[in-house]
């Protein structure tokens, strides 16, 4: 969707069609989010839950603090913030399918644990 957006905001006239997909975005990123702490929280082990959570969450406002710099881009071309956010939501999306499966598994309680999961 937000492949699409950039091509529609160079039109001052389809301003209410970029709001409408924005909106739609905006609802698919807190979506989103949601879901990761729950699936990141499947996926180490026991005795790191807490320590790999808060990583990962670092990490996310590590990318919140980069992402408004990725803003500044638009000094060279307007849509150009749009295409990087798009692409880099695209490949999240296709990378997140390299993830093991956790439906009705057993939570992995030590490292070695994680390991076959993840080797599976």
């Amino acid at each position: 969707m937000l492949l699409i957006i950039p091509l529609l905001a160079e039109d001052d006239s389809l301003h209410s069609s970029v709001v409408f997909l924005a909106v739609i975005g905006k609802f698919g990123l807190a979506l989103a989010y949601n879901v990761i702490y729950i699936f990141s929280a499947e996926l180490f082990p026991t005795v790191v839950r807490c320590s790999g959570l808060g990583c990962s969450s670092a990490m996310a406002r590590v990318g919140g603090v980069v992402s408004s710099y990725v803003l500044l881009l638009k000094v060279y071309w307007k849509p150009l913030p749009l295409f990087v956010f798009g692409a880099l939501s695209v490949a999240a999306s296709f990378l997140a399918f390299l993830l093991p499966e956790t439906t009705k598994k057993d939570l992995p309680d030590t490292l070695s644990e994680a390991e076959t999961v993840i080797s599976a």
